[in-house]
């Protein structure tokens, strides 16, 4: 079984080793002061655990993932940020569907559900972002252990 933290690493580790992505944050999107974050911190992955699903054998984690870069007046070309944040979030997910695979960084108990549905979103935060949140839930194993359990 895999942790929220251990997840959340293993997901921003995946993100900072892309060459587009510029930096990693987790949480929920409200607690974070997107804003007061430095230019060259972008473009930005963004993990939001939504949820857990306990089931026999199994856990599965539904998180948002967010792709953004930064929209700059006058100099952004935004169907060419669309592109990249969409070919970087493919990226991401290729990562976890591609488990088996020598180049995946995935830990191998963890399983990604396809389809992962994807939304583009503009002008989200108050500094102007632009990119794509794709819907992904994990899966890992749970043996559901009462040896396990920390009772007394």
């Amino acid at each position: 079984m895999r942790t929220v933290n251990q997840i959340i690493d293993e997901l921003g580790a995946i993100a900072l080793d892309h060459h587009f992505i510029r930096s990693f944050k987790e949480g929920e999107m409200s607690e974070v002061d997107i804003q007061k974050l430095a230019g060259d911190k972008y473009p930005i992955c963004y993990a939001d655990i939504s949820g857990a699903t306990i089931e026999r054998g199994v856990l599965i984690y539904s998180l948002d993932v967010l792709v953004m870069d930064m929209v700059l007046p006058g100099q952004t070309d935004a169907q060419e940020q669309y592109s990249d944040t969409l070919r970087t979030l493919i990226d991401i997910v290729s990562n976890y569907a591609q488990v088996l695979s020598a180049q995946s960084d995935v830990n191998r108990d963890v399983r990604i559900e396809l389809p992962v549905d994807c939304e583009p979103f503009t002008a989200r935060f108050d500094n102007l972002l632009t990119g794509w949140v794709g819907t992904v839930r994990l899966q890992t194993s749970n043996t559901l252990d009462l040896c396990a359990a920390a009772f007394a």
